[in-house]
C-alpha cells in the first residue's frame, strides 16, 4: 500500500498553495492528498513516517502507564504547553469498556513523557512520539487539542520548527488526515473544513468528508483573492450544512462580498 507521509504531505500542501497563486487553473485541477493510515502492529512500535516512531498498545496499558498521575507523567524538562494540554486531557470521557467487578471505565487519552496516547477502537492505543527540542529544525511535538465526541475523532496539534498543523484522527480506525488549521465540523456532522490564511501558505480552504473510519479530503474548486493586504475572510457552514459561506471584507473600502460554495460535480465550487 502506498503511503503519503505527513511531512511530505505538508510540503505538498505548501507547494500547491504557492502554485495556486500563479497557476489557478492547474491548482484547481489537483486532487487533495489521501488520508494516512498508520500500520496496525499491536504490541510493538511501528513507523508512522520517517523519523517519527509510533505504535500500538492496549487501553489497559495506557491506564497502567498513567495510573496515579491524573493522565500526565511529565519528565524532568516538560514541554511548555503540557500544563494546558493536561487540562484538556482531563475533560475527555473514558472509554465505555467494562473490566472487573464493578465495571471500571478505561482512560481514553493520556501522556507519558514525550508520548501522547490515544485509544483507538476498544483494543488499541495509538502512540505519537515527540522528538527534538524547541528551536531545532528536526523538532516535532504532538499536543492533544480535543476529542470531537459527536463524530468520534481526535484533533491533535502538530508543531514543527516553523510549521503548525493538525491531525484529524478517527477514534475507530486511527486513520489520520492532516489539515492546516483546526477543523470546523458541519451541523450535520458529515464534513469538516479548515481555513488557513498566512503569507507563507496563502489563503487555503480544505474540506473533508467524515465517516467513522476516515476523513477523506474533497476537492475545492474556488480560490480566495491573491491580494495580500486589506482583505479579511469569515468562513462558516450554512445552517443546513449544504454550503460553506465565505464572506470577504475589504478593510479599506468596507465593502463585503459573499460567496456560497456548494458540493457539485465532485468539488466545492461557487453556487
Amino acid at each position: 500500500m502506498s503511503r503519503i507521509h505527513p511531512p511530505t504531505r505538508r510540503a505538498a500542501l505548501i507547494a500547491a498553495a504557492v502554485a495556486a497563486l500563479a497557476l489557478p487553473a492547474i491548482a484547481s485541477a489537483q486532487q487533495p492528498p489521501a488520508p494516512h493510515v498508520p500500520p496496525f502492529a499491536a504490541g510493538h512500535n511501528a513507523v508512522i513516517d520517517d523519523g517519527n516512531p509510533g505504535g500500538w498498545a492496549s487501553p489497559q496499558t495506557l491506564a497502567q502507564a498513567v495510573k496515579g498521575h491524573d493522565g500526565i507523567i511529565a519528565p524532568i524538562t516538560p514541554d511548555r504547553d503540557w500544563p494546558e494540554e493536561a487540562r484538556r486531557l482531563g475533560t475527555v470521557p473514558p472509554l465505555p469498556i467494562s473490566s472487573g467487578r464493578p465495571p471500571q471505565p478505561v482512560q481514553r487519552v493520556g501522556r507519558t513523557g514525550p508520548i501522547l496516547m490515544l485509544a483507538i477502537g476498544n483494543d488499541k492505543v495509538l502512540k505519537l512520539f515527540d522528538y527534538g527540542s524547541l528551536g531545532m529544525e528536526a523538532r516535532r511535538a504532538h499536543l492533544f487539542d480535543s476529542f470531537l465526541a459527536t463524530i468520534g475523532y481526535y484533533v491533535v496539534r502538530v508543531q514543527e520548527y516553523e510549521d503548525v498543523y493538525y491531525y484529524l484522527i478517527s477514534a475507530t480506525t486511527g486513520t489520520m488526515t492532516a489539515m492546516l488549521e483546526r477543523p470546523v465540523v458541519s451541523p450535520d456532522r458529515g464534513r469538516a473544513f479548515s481555513w488557513h490564511d498566512s503569507q507563507m501558505v496563502g489563503r487555503t480552504l480544505e474540506v473533508v468528508r467524515i465517516t467513522p473510519a476516515r476523513a477523506t479530503p474533497e476537492k475545492v474548486a474556488w480560490e480566495a483573492s491573491g491580494e495580500p493586504d486589506g482583505l479579511t475572510y469569515d468562513v462558516a457552514w450554512a445552517p443546513d450544512a449544504q454550503a460553506i459561506i465565505v464572506t470577504e471584507t475589504n478593510s479599506k473600502t468596507r465593502q463585503r462580498k459573499t460567496v456560497r460554495l456548494v458540493f457539485k460535480d465532485g468539488a466545492w465550487r461557487p453556487a
